[in-house]
Parts: C-alpha cells; sequence; structure tokens
C-alpha cells in the first residue's frame, strides 16, 4: 500500500502557496467556518478546478467536495481486485 502511495503522489501536482491563493482562503473564511488548513485546501482545489474527495466533515456541505463518510466497521478489501482498478505482479 505504501508504494501504491508513493506513485500516486509522483502523479500529482504541487502548487505553491501564492497571495492570490492566501486571499481566496481569507474570502473562504468569511462564508465558512473552516480551519485553516481545510480553506487552504478549499482555496486551491477551486482555483485549479479540482474536486476534493474526503471523509472530513468539515467538507460535507460544500460545493466542489465528494463527502464520504467515515465506516465505523471498515471491511478489509483486496486491493489486487480488478474492481479497484490496479493489481500486483508476482
Amino acid at each position: 500500500m505504501a508504494l501504491l502511495t508513493i506513485v500516486a503522489m509522483q502523479k500529482e501536482k504541487v502548487v505553491d502557496r501564492t497571495v492570490s491563493l492566501t486571499m481566496a482562503a481569507s474570502r473562504i473564511s468569511l462564508e465558512h467556518q473552516l480551519p485553516m488548513a481545510d480553506k487552504i485546501i478549499l482555496a486551491t482545489a477551486k482555483a485549479y478546478k479540482a474536486i476534493i474527495w474526503t471523509q472530513n466533515s468539515d467538507f460535507k456541505h460544500l460545493s466542489g467536495v465528494k463527502y464520504f463518510p467515515k465506516n465505523k466497521n471498515p471491511q478489509k478489501i483486496n486491493l489486487s481486485t480488478p474492481q479497484y482498478g490496479f493489481g500486483f505482479l508476482p
């Protein structure tokens, strides 16, 4: 699983926190009562037209967010099954 996380992270884009993103985060903070990190994440996602996929309930009712509540009884899944789109070679 750690290897998959590393591979996924290498495909992503890292962006700098600019003055314009900081100002957008400040405007978001006037509209929504969010922790600082959350408003920066939301402002960055909006600037890059990205969708936030999260289990963080702070984002639950915000547009541009796909919220999935945490499962209180998680089941183990086999990530090598075809339904998850990737597998491992022996």
